[in-house]
């Protein structure tokens, strides 16, 4: 009888680990989808997406940075949340 319980006991928590495993897996992977798929409506054509960019530029240089490098920032943080398709962005603005 204890050999049973042992038993019952491993396959259950086999069960839940592969069913943990699973279900992580799937989020991981419909993350990248949904996140692929918001991404390629973002050009640098876009008027909400350029205003975007520019209220960025200004809250940063608001906070103490100085133009160009606030422009720097802002096309900075446009490429990190466009790293699924990097073309989709504009070029950083880089002075000097």
């Amino acid at each position: 009888m204890n050999y049973a319980t042992g038993l019952f006991n491993l396959a259950r928590n086999i069960g839940g680990s592969s069913g943990i495993a699973t279900v992580t897996t799937l989020l991981a992977r419909r993350s990248q989808m949904h996140q692929q798929v918001l991404v390629s409506h973002l050009t640098p054509y876009d008027p909400a997406y350029r205003n975007a960019i520019e209220h960025t530029t200004q809250l940063l240089h608001a906070h103490g940075a100085s133009m160009p490098d606030a422009a720097r920032q802002a096309a900075d943080f446009c490429m990190a949340a466009c790293c699924a398709r990097p073309p989709c962005c504009p070029s950083p603005m880089r002075s000097g």
